[in-house]
């Protein structure tokens, strides 16, 4: 969470007006989108595939582990670009996009915990055999973590296409 509220205060106060360094940035925004957001639809079809029974307990952690560090990097980088892309804090949908980022950092650290929390399921336990209690939890939190991306995503693509 601090590292988004220094994105914003960097946005609010440095202004680098250069062309190259825009573009740089841009190009930079969309690797890091690429990075961070690849991880999340990998962790979340995964464990699509554990609710079905298509994937274990111990298998869901182990590929949201391998990913944390991939999706952390994605979003610290989408940060420090984001900023230096300098949007147009006055803008409601630059603000909206702010505000989906910041769900998306927050939901990303209640998904790492729900990950550690799921060490303590068997490792050989999916589908049927998952305890109630953990799906409503898994749910929300994929769900949450896709409409805040994918929305993120729309507002960056619609507010880049028409120059804002």
């Amino acid at each position: 969470m601090s590292g988004w509220a220094i994105a914003v205060g960097a946005v609010a106060t440095v202004h680098l007006d250069s062309r190259p360094v825009h573009e740089a940035a841009l190009f930079a925004h969309l690797v890091f989108l690429v990075v961070g957001f690849g991880g999340v639809i990998v962790v979340d079809v995964h464990g699509l595939l554990w609710v079905l029974g298509r994937r274990t307990a111990g298998e869901l952690v182990a590929m949201s582990t391998a990913t944390h560090g991939l999706i952390a990097a994605g979003v610290a980088g989408l940060l420090v670009s984001g900023a230096v892309l300098h949007p147009d804090l006055a803008s409601s949908a630059a603000r909206l996009k702010l505000t989906l980022v910041l769900i998306i950092v927050l939901n990303g650290v209640n998904a790492r915990r729900f990950a550690t929390e799921l060490r303590a399921i068997p490792h050989q336990v999916g589908g049927d055999a998952i305890p109630w209690e953990y799906l409503p939890r898994a749910f929300t939190i994929a769900a949450l973590s896709q409409a805040a991306w994918w929305g993120a995503l729309v507002i960056g693509f619609l507010t880049s296409a028409s120059g804002q």
